[in-house]
């Protein structure tokens, strides 16, 4: 490169006629372009292979590949051994690229090769499936990439006894090829909402009579239908699903809560009516999805029947507004989460896909705002992330706690509620009184008073608070 530029300025130096100045510097132009080309050779052109990347889901194992261009290439499953492979027209591995290390379900290792002028990758598999691949363009993070799915075999079974935990399904958003919300800091909500649902699982899995299933665990996507199929399948008695929203300014803050809008609760149960009209003795709560051949005792359905789609629903708003009651206390609310004229919080309803498994209690919790810098820069810590985490969980167990549903070692007596103490702390904010305080907490301003040795009702941004808990 060096000395193509030394050439060029030695030749003008050299030509003096003015007459033939354009011509000359027009045809060295040509001549250096066409010196680059030859020195950089046409791998300059050339689709780059950044890196590979895999993830084990329950259902598939996904392999990705991360390019620097769209990539033109074919494939073909092959035996003995088990291997699929990829050419890459007009590829090369980035300068940068690095083997990945592999411990897969699905495949054992990766070969690159050149075949016919493309870039070959060969992944060796542990036994022959044809997988499903397709290309994806830039979005968020990554750029263009080739998926490839190859599909698990998922053995379905009866359970011959119904759990006896009260099942909470947690539904942490997004995940592997969909970021989710971008931040302003530039952390990802599936990374920011996988965290807080790992908190969440642990806080309440230490309560004896309780267990959190995860939709997922790792860094994978789900598919919306197959997040609530989770919670049909587990006969849980709430889903929650754990979002973080983004706005199109940086204005908007605060969590919200969300449920099945209710002309689509009515469309879902009329909808399975018709599916299940010939068994009527299954009416209140039981979806298709229940396989009678897996339970020979009947009496073991009413477990399953003790929620009708309404009631359903109703439960849903009501830990909905508890939940926000609780974030309330810790973190900011969205203005449209709390009814000042009626003294009471708000669930939005709402016709998210992830929420259509109608027959369980089915919320969706967006925690705060990543387009605003602040609540970003929270949502990005691991102490907010706590507080957000032990909100939520706190008051799914005092919900389930009051209100043990039917067949449960919680019902029987079996196991016993172990919560917190029956305070909470409070940070107190501008445009925050003791009244308003009280409202939103629904205690009474001298119960307030009382716990914290208040002689006025004057308070103070930035001061914290002892709030009574009242069940």
């Amino acid at each position: 490169m060096q000395a193509a530029i030394t050439y060029f300025a030695t030749s003008r130096r050299l030509i003096g006629v003015s007459s033939l100045r354009t011509y000359t510097e027009n045809r060295l132009a040509r001549a250096l372009a066409s010196f680059l080309i030859i020195a950089l050779g046409t791998s300059a052109l050339a689709t780059e292979l950044v890196g590979i990347r895999y993830s084990d889901s329950p259902h598939f194992t996904r392999v990705v590949f991360d390019l620097t261009a769209p990539p033109k290439f074919k494939s073909d499953l092959l035996s003995e051994p088990a291997r699929f492979f990829v050419d890459i027209r007009d590829a090369k591995l980035s300068q940068n690229f690095k083997t990945p290390f592999v411990e897969s379900i699905q495949f054992r290792g990766v070969r690159f090769g050149e075949r016919n002028g493309a870039l070959r990758v060969v992944l060796d598999l542990t036994e022959v499936k044809a997988p499903k691949i397709q290309t994806l363009g830039p979005n968020g993070p990554h750029g263009n990439r080739l998926v490839i799915d190859f599909p698990h075999e998922v053995q379905e079974s009866c359970t011959a006894e119904h759990d006896s935990n009260i099942v909470i399904v947690v539904d942490a958003g997004h995940g592997g090829e969909d970021p989710g919300a971008i931040a302003v800091n530039r952390a990802m909500e599936k990374n920011i909402t996988l965290s807080i649902s790992k908190k969440v699982q642990t806080r309440i899995n230490r309560q004896p009579g309780f267990r959190v299933v995860m939709t997922r665990d790792r860094d994978y996507e789900v598919p919306l239908h197959n997040r609530y199929r989770v919670a049909q399948n587990t006969k849980a008695r709430l889903f929650v699903s754990i979002h973080a929203d983004a706005f199109h300014n940086p204005r908007p803050r605060g969590a919200s809560a969300y449920v099945l809008s209710q002309g689509k609760a009515q469309s879902e149960l009329a909808k399975w009516l018709v599916q299940n009209e010939n068994r009527a003795d299954w009416v209140g709560g039981v979806s298709a999805w229940v396989d009678s051949s897996c339970y020979a005792d009947r009496e073991k359905l009413k477990f399953l029947n003790v929620k009708g789609r309404q009631e359903a629903l109703a439960e849903a708003v009501s830990v909905g507004k508890k939940m926000l009651h609780s974030i309330d206390s810790v973190a900011e609310i969205h203005p449209k989460s709390f009814d000042s004229r009626r003294g009471e919080y708000q669930v939005t309803d709402a016709g998210f896909v992830v929420l259509s498994a109608t027959a369980i209690p089915s919320i969706l919790v967006e925690t705060g705002f990543l387009s605003n810098p602040q609540e970003a820069r929270l949502l990005s810590t691991n102490a907010h992330q706590n507080i957000i985490a032990n909100a939520i969980s706190d008051t799914i167990l005092r919900h389930f706690c009051e209100n043990p549903p039917r067949y449960t070692d919680l019902a029987e007596g079996k196991v016993a509620c172990d919560l917190a103490p029956s305070t909470m702390v409070y940070k107190v904010r501008n445009g925050d009184s003791l009244s308003v305080i009280a409202s939103r907490q629904q205690v009474s301003v001298s119960a307030i008073r009382a716990a914290n040795d208040l002689t006025s009702d004057r308070i103070y941004p930035g001061q914290t608070l002892t709030i009574p808990i009242t069940n």
